[in-house]
C-alpha cells in the first residue's frame, strides 16, 4: 500500500498524476459528455433545434447543458496543462515540458472542440437567413464532432 501511494506522488507541487483516481472520473465524466454530442449534434442540426434559455423547458434544458459542456470542456484543458504526461514510458512532471507537449498534440484539437463557434457564429447572424447562411450558422455546430476525438485518450 506504501508503495502504491508513492506512485502517485508528484515531484511537482500541483500537477496532477494521470493515474489519480479522480482524474481517471474526470475522464470518464468528459466521455459521459462526448457521447452526448454525439446523440445531440445530429439531432440539433437535422431538426434545427435551437437550445434557449426564453424557449419552451426542453430549450431551456438543452441551452443548461451546453454551458455545462462548454464549462467542463473548458476545465478539462485548464486540467490537461496540469496533468503530468507519459512519454517513451516516462512520466514527464515539469509543468513547463507538459504544457510543451500538450500544445503539440491534443491542445488544438480540444480548443477547436470546446470553443463555442456556433454562439459567435449565432451572435454575428442577421433574423432573416437563406439556406446559404444557414449553412453557415449549423457549420460551427458540426465542429463539435472533434470532441469525439477525447474518447481516443479515455
Amino acid at each position: 500500500e506504501r508503495h502504491i501511494r508513492r506512485i502517485y506522488q508528484l515531484r511537482q507541487p500541483m500537477m496532477i498524476h494521470p493515474e489519480a483516481g479522480w482524474r481517471k472520473a474526470w475522464n470518464v465524466v468528459i466521455a459521459l459528455l462526448v457521447i452526448i454530442t454525439l446523440f445531440w449534434t445530429p439531432f440539433e442540426l437535422a431538426f434545427d433545434f435551437q437550445a434557449s434559455w426564453d424557449g419552451t423547458a426542453g430549450q431551456q434544458f438543452w441551452a443548461f447543458m451546453e454551458v455545462l459542456m462548454l464549462v467542463s470542456f473548458s476545465a478539462d484543458i485548464a486540467i490537461n496543462f496540469r496533468t503530468a504526461a507519459y512519454e517513451d514510458g516516462d512520466l514527464i512532471q515539469d509543468p513547463k515540458d507538459v504544457a510543451i507537449q500538450y500544445l503539440r498534440t491534443w491542445f488544438i484539437f480540444d480548443f477547436v472542440a470546446t470553443f463555442p463557434f456556433d454562439l459567435v457564429a449565432q451572435a454575428a447572424a442577421t433574423e432573416a437567413l437563406d439556406a446559404g447562411e444557414q449553412l453557415t450558422v449549423n457549420l460551427p455546430r458540426m465542429l463539435r464532432f472533434l470532441r469525439l476525438i477525447k474518447l481516443t485518450r479515455v
